[in-house]
């Protein structure tokens, strides 16, 4: 079940907090792929324009909840947009937050943390939050609401922030 938490931008939680959309399961391979954390993927890949979801929109997946190959694709394909070569000094046209393992897998967020792991990598899901977030306010929009109001299953299942 999709949830709407809190996450914080370094480890001492100095820094204000900020309010993203989560899964609860693994989304991908060889996950749980609970269907409103599916929807919730398949949404917020879909809320980000080609550039910066790294495909064209004609590959990105149809928000079902269910988990499929063009589900697995486009996760594989953000990550891999998202995270240049070691040693790379490529400069895009996008930001990056942090290196993400290109594994086809988005799990969640935990502790409130950015980043996890000794090399300091950055959630999935929370980098697909802040390029929704960054969209979002270029549109003037708030991204969170919109996707939540689009689909139903979100609806029922973000209720209120779990933080």
């Amino acid at each position: 079940m999709a949830k709407m938490q809190v996450y914080y931008l370094n480890e001492d939680r100095s820094l204000r907090g900020q309010y993203y959309l989560n899964v609860t399961a693994v989304v991908g391979r060889n996950g749980v792929n609970l269907p409103s954390d599916v929807v919730l993927v398949q949404a917020l890949l879909a809320y980000l324009p080609d550039d910066w979801r790294g495909f064209p929109a004609t590959k990105c997946p149809v928000i079902t909840g269910s988990f499929d190959p063009v589900t697995r694709a486009a996760i594989e394909l953000y990550q891999k947009h998202h995270t240049p070569p070691p040693g790379s000094k490529i400069l895009r046209p996008y930001v990056t937050f942090g290196p993400m393992t290109p594994d086809g897998r988005i799990s969640p967020a935990k502790n409130g943390n950015y980043r996890y792991g000794s090399r300091s990598q950055i959630w999935t899901i929370v980098s697909l939050n802040l390029h929704a977030q960054l969209i979002g306010n270029r549109r003037g929009e708030d991204y969170m609401q919109d996707i939540i109001a689009q689909h139903s299953i979100l609806k029922n299942d973000i209720l209120t922030p779990d933080v």
